[in-house]
């Protein structure tokens, strides 16, 4: 099996689309709105992640499964 090969627990097109979301997330200004929502600010946007429902205003987490 092809996953047996793999050095993370990730498979391989994941783990470069984590990579780039922790490149992105460099310019990134993050601030707690409350125990499970964060107001998540870039330069030309702002999103609201909730954390428990797994929701981000974003739409990117129904896509990729990461916020």
């Amino acid at each position: 099996m092809e996953c047996k090969n793999w050095k993370t627990i990730l498979c391989p097109k994941m783990e470069v689309k984590l990579a780039e979301k922790i490149e992105e997330a460099r310019f990134v200004t993050v601030a707690r709105s409350d125990e499970h929502v964060f107001q998540v600010v870039t330069e030309k946007h702002e999103y609201r992640v909730d954390l428990l429902s797994r929701y981000c205003t974003c739409n990117n987490w129904g896509i990729d499964e990461f916020p």
